[in-house]
């Protein structure tokens, strides 16, 4: 399993010349960490400290792409949460 990033293949990208010369293997890397659909939001957290990732893919059960999670709205909601808490 990998992902490609598409800023770092731009060089690619935007010359369809080079398409022929490069496949998906190629380009794609192995993600910085990966999550499981149920996993615990503590290990959530933990896992974007310990890669320093912006956004995390998250698989299920299967090991299949379920999608991804953003550090940044992980954040924006933990402190949407904080502030409604602290109004209550």
């Amino acid at each position: 399993m990998g992902e490609i990033n598409i800023a770092k293949i731009r060089n690619v990208v935007f010359r369809i010349e080079l398409y022929h010369h490069f496949t998906a293997a190629q380009l794609m890397q192995e993600p910085r960490g990966m999550l499981s659909d149920h996993e615990p939001m503590a290990d959530v957290m933990r896992t974007f400290d310990d890669t320093q990732a912006d956004y995390l893919p998250v698989v299920g059960g299967d090991n299949r792409l379920k999608g991804y999670v953003s550090r940044q709205r992980l954040y924006t909601l933990y402190r949407k949460m904080v502030a409604d808490m602290s109004e209550d």
